[in-house]
C-alpha cells in the first residue's frame, strides 16, 4: 500500500491513470496497481504484497550463494528490470500537462534544506515517460506472484507524483524538509541541465554496479563500496553519489564520474570470481551508463538488447557465466555437481592510516 503525499485529486488521478495504462501491458517486472481508495482525505494505492525492496533483499541475503542458478538469476533480473524500464520510456503522453514540465525540487546539493528551484524537461522528451527515482528502495522483490518460483522476481515500483512526466512532484514543504543524499541521481541535477530518459539510465547503472558488488561479495562489500564513495562532492560536503562536480562555484561547471567508482569497477573486474558475463555487465555500466553527458548514455532499448545477448550466452555457456571455477565443483560420476558456495571475500586495500569510524 502506498499513501500519496499530495491530497490533490488531480495528482491522484494522474498517477492512477498512468499506473492503469502501464498495468495493461502486463509486464513481469513492473508492479501492478490492484485498487485505490481515499481515507481521511488521503489517497491510497494498493499493490501486490512484496516481502522486501531490493535494499532489504540484500540485507536479508548478506552472503549470496555462488552457484549457476543464483548468478543466472542476477543476469535475468537485470535484463528484466531494463525491459520494464523500456515500457516506461516508450509510454507516450498525448497531451503533456504544462504543470508537469517544470516541477519543484530543492537546491542543487540536495543535501540540506534550501530554496526551491525548477528542473526542466528536454523539449523532445515531453511526450515520453520517465521514472525519475530509480533506487533499490523503489525496486520490489516478491516470490508470491503467479508463475514466480522461490527465487523471486524484481519489479519497478513507485513512479511517484508526476515523475512519470518529468521528476518528483512533491510539495515545497516536503522538498525543503528532505535531508537525504540522492545517491542515484545523475549529474543533470546539480549542473542545472534538462532531464530526459537518460536520467533513468544513470540511476540504473548505479544499481547495476551495486548488484554486481552484492553478487561478488555480499552485503559487506556493498557497505564497503558506499563507505569509499563518501567523499567531497565538489561543494565541500561529503556524499555517496557516483559523480563529483568540478568548478562548482564558477561558470562552466561540469562533473566527472567519481574516481572511487571507476577504481571499484577495476577491483571487481580483477576478482577471480568475476566471470566474463559479470565483466561485460561492469563494462556496460562504465562505458555506456555512468556517462556524464546524457546524450552519450545508452538508450534503454539498446541496453535491453545488449543484456539479452549476455543472458542468451549465459544460459548456454557455463564458463561465460561462472568463470573458471574448476576448483569450486566436485565430480559426481560423469556429471559436474557444483558446490554451493558463499560469496567470495574481496579485500579492499586501505592506506595504513585510514580507519573506519562508526
Amino acid at each position: 500500500m502506498k499513501r500519496l503525499h499530495s491530497t490533490l485529486k488531480e495528482d491522484f488521478d494522474k498517477e492512477q491513470s498512468m499506473l492503469n495504462s502501464i498495468a495493461q501491458r502486463n509486464h513481469r517486472h513492473i508492479v501492478k496497481l490492484l485498487a485505490t481508495y481515499r481515507y481521511k482525505n488521503q489517497y491510497h494505492l494498493l499493490f501486490p504484497w512484496a516481502p522486501y525492496n531490493l535494499r532489504e533483499f540484500w540485507v536479508n541475503n548478506p552472503k549470496p550463494r555462488w552457484d549457476h542458478v543464483t548468478v543466472l538469476w542476477v543476469v535475468e533480473q537485470l535484463k528484466g528490470l531494463t525491459s520494464g524500464l523500456c515500457e516506461v520510456h516508450n509510454f507516450k503522453i498525448d497531451k503533456p500537462n504544462a504543470s508537469t514540465l517544470k516541477v519543484p525540487t530543492i537546491d542543487r546539493t540536495r543535501l540540506y534544506p534550501g530554496t526551491v528551484g525548477d528542473i526542466s524537461v528536454a523539449e523532445d522528451e515531453y511526450r515520453y515517460g520517465r521514472h525519475g527515482d530509480l533506487k533499490p528502495e523503489n525496486i520490489l522483490w516478491s516470490n508470491e506472484l503467479e508463475n514466480v518460483d522461490e527465487r523471486g522476481v524484481l519489479q519497478i515500483a513507485d513512479f511517484g507524483l508526476g515523475r512519470f512526466h518529468g521528476r518528483a512532484s512533491r510539495s515545497e514543504m516536503l522538498a525543503k524538509s528532505s535531508i537525504a543524499s540522492p545517491t542515484y541521481e545523475p549529474p543533470e541535477i546539480p549542473l542545472d541541465r534538462k532531464v530526459s530518459r537518460a536520467y533513468d539510465i544513470w540511476s540504473l547503472g548505479c544499481i547495476f554496479l551495486e548488484f554486481v558488488t552484492w553478487r561478488l561479495g555480499g552485503l559487506p562489500l556493498i557497505n564497503e563500496f558506499q563507505f569509499l564513495r563518501e567523499v567531497d562532492g565538489g561543494d565541500e560536503i561529503k556524499n555517496d553519489k557516483f559523480f563529483t562536480v568540478i568548478n562548482y562555484k564558477e561558470p562552466g561547471q561540469d562533473a566527472v564520474v567519481r574516481k572511487e567508482v571507476l577504481d571499484w569497477i577495476q577491483i571487481l573486474c580483477k576478482d577471480p570470481h568475476c566471470s566474463e558475463a559479470l565483466q561485460e555487465l561492469l563494462m556496460l555500466v562504465k562505458d555506456r551508463m555512468l556517462v556524464i553527458a546524457p546524450q552519450q548514455r545508452i538508450l534503454c532499448v539498446d541496453l535491453r538488447d545488449r543484456l539479452g545477448r549476455i543472458l542468451h550466452r549465459a544460459r548456454r555457456d557455463e564458463l561465460f557465466l561462472l568463470g573458471d571455477i574448476r576448483q569450486d565443483f566436485a565430480l559426481n560420476g560423469d556429471a559436474h555437481t557444483f558446490i554451493t558456495l558463499e560469496a567470495p571475500e574481496i579485500t579492499v586495500q586501505r592506506p595504513p592510516s585510514e580507519e573506519r569510524h562508526h
